[in-house]
């Protein structure tokens, strides 16, 4: 049998071409699937590495900032100098590590070999003092991508005391530095730049040439007995910035009321005298500064100074070249109170004076454009009064109006004999208030004298002014008046004073603090009179 023969037909030219073109798509789609897992890892490179670089810059920062007794910032590009003293040798050594942005071109490599550019970064410079480093050595790059110089922020928060004359105790403050960070890094072209942020917050030790006891370690400084406050004369000399408002008289109280000025030149600073008045002392032990004020701008950096030229120290113009106090006003619109003592050099220096007055200088930095308000100013004194010296106590809260309508006014309208005063108009023939003097800072007092300026708008009103004192039973104040006077001419000022008596005295001795409270009522059957106050002081022997 004849066998069949079948042809078996080969791959044609355009079933190659199909072929090809396939496996090329799918080549293709392999190696952009493949491309894509080589790349992400060169992502998360950029990204450990930038993490790790903010690391390793906080640790350094921190490891400054714990050894550091203090902390002096720096205007741009400057942030700022850490500096503490070493003592593996025989005497310690100034150490001081700055920090600052260097604007200029970084390039780093990757782990895969590929270099990025970018422009800034942060150096630490270290130096000590008895043995200097060349800058080569001293100067290291402690963190890149630093695009800008408001990317890094160094802030600072000096240690402070803070009296609390109601408690009579003292709060200690740490010193700290607090530094923001950030830093963008470049993730290759596909990817956009890395950015990452990180806050530290670390404590300065206390400096060693004036160590700051620790509350628990040992005893706070206690406000010396018989302490009196002074005010300040006249208005503050203005040296450097711009005024803005105000005088010396809106320094008496802690209010809304304040002196304000405007800083000036790079950096943005004020600079401002203050003197006190007078103080009648035969012999002064202490003397402690209060200053209340505010900023319209976070991060003011105050300094105060004391005046002292007998001093060899203070070599500028009567002042040391080194703050005796120093501050930030970390928030704006914010009061904060500062408290320093004077050393016993100062003090005497102020003892020796013929007429004995307190001067300190204040000087408020920034880097931008601020206004310091500035509310409460009163020197402290403690000593051996003069035996004429007496002290003159003010009102610090408006009064508390019992009956009668309220007209204008407030306690400052009673703090000064002028022409601002604080009215009320009667309701059914009747005006009565009651008012509080502000603490009284002695020990022990001999004797008040309650003086009163005020005046009648019409008719002649009987006017009564009595004692607080819970012996008296009731609500504390007597049936009979301490001192009475009628107001004959209307809208002329009249003054009432008289002593407070043993018994009252006794009463104020026993109070912790002690204040004197008084109520003032008039009485007269006219209609539409009103009675206008316009001084009331407690004038107080020690």
């Amino acid at each position: 049998m004849r066998g069949r023969w079948t042809a078996e037909r080969g791959a044609t030219l355009l079933d190659l071409t199909i072929a090809i073109a396939v496996t090329g798509i799918l080549l293709v789609s392999l190696a952009s699937i493949a491309a894509g897992i080589i790349r992400i890892p060169v992502k998360t490179q950029s990204e450990l590495s930038a993490s790790q670089g903010i690391q390793n810059a906080v640790l350094t920062i921190t490891e400054d900032a714990n050894m550091a007794q203090s902390f002096t910032p720096g205007v741009e590009p400057d942030y700022g100098t850490f500096t503490w003293h070493e003592f593996s040798g025989a005497s310690p050594v100034q150490v001081t590590a700055r920090y600052y942005w260097d604007g200029g071109d970084v390039s780093w490599q990757n782990a895969s070999g590929e270099v990025f550019w970018r422009t800034g970064a942060v150096y630490r410079v270290l130096d000590r003092r008895e043995n200097p480093l060349i800058p080569e050595e001293s100067r290291r790059q402690v963190m890149d991508g630093v695009l800008q110089y408001a990317d890094v922020v160094f802030q600072h928060t000096p240690s402070s005391w803070t009296y609390d004359p109601a408690t009579r105790k003292w709060t200690y403050a740490e010193g700290k530095v607090t530094v923001s960070v950030k830093t963008t890094q470049e993730a290759g072209a596909e990817f956009p730049d890395t950015v990452f942020t990180a806050q530290l917050v670390s404590d300065l030790r206390p400096q060693i040439d004036r160590p700051v006891p620790l509350p628990g370690r040992l005893a706070p400084p206690v406000p010396p007995p018989n302490q009196v406050g002074f005010r300040i004369a006249g208005n503050p000399n203005l040296i450097t910035g711009t005024y803005r408002s105000g005088s010396g008289a809106d320094l008496r109280y802690d209010d809304t009321s304040h002196y304000v000025a405007r800083g000036a030149g790079t950096p943005r600073t004020i600079v401002w005298e203050a003197t006190s008045e007078a103080i009648d002392y035969s012999e002064i032990t202490d003397i402690t500064v209060e200053f209340t004020g505010q900023t319209d701008k976070s991060g003011v950096s105050l300094e105060f100074f004391i005046y002292n030229p007998s001093d060899p120290e203070h070599t500028s113009g009567g002042y040391a070249p080194s703050p005796d106090a120093a501050t930030t006003y970390a928030s704006a619109s914010t009061d904060y109170t500062t408290v320093f003592t004077f050393d016993a050099t100062d003090v005497a220096y102020v003892d020796s004076l013929a007429t004995k007055v307190v001067k300190f200088k204040l000087k408020a930095t920034a880097s931008s454009v601020f206004d310091l308000s500035a509310d409460n100013l009163v020197f402290k004194v403690a000593g051996t009064p003069s035996p004429t010296f007496f002290r003159d106590y003010v009102i610090e809260v408006t009064p508390t109006l019992e009956a009668g309508s309220f007209v204008g006014g407030d306690f400052t309208s009673l703090g000064t004999d002028d022409t601002s005063y604080y009215t009320v108009g009667e309701v059914g023939g009747v005006v009565r208030w009651s008012a509080v003097s502000e603490a009284i800072t002695l020990d022990t007092i001999s004797s008040i004298e309650v003086r009163f300026i005020g005046r009648a708008t019409k008719g002649a009103p009987v006017q009564q002014i009595f004692v607080f004192n819970p012996a008296n039973g009731g609500d504390g104040y007597p049936a009979t008046p301490n001192a009475q006077n009628t107001y004959a001419s209307t809208n002329t000022d009249t003054l009432v004073s008289f002593f407070l008596s043993s018994a009252d005295l006794t009463y104020v001795n026993s109070l912790f603090p002690k204040e004197v409270r008084i109520r003032v009522k008039g009485t007269d059957s006219t209609a539409n009179w009103q009675l206008q106050g316009d001084l009331l002081v407690f004038r107080v022997k020690p």
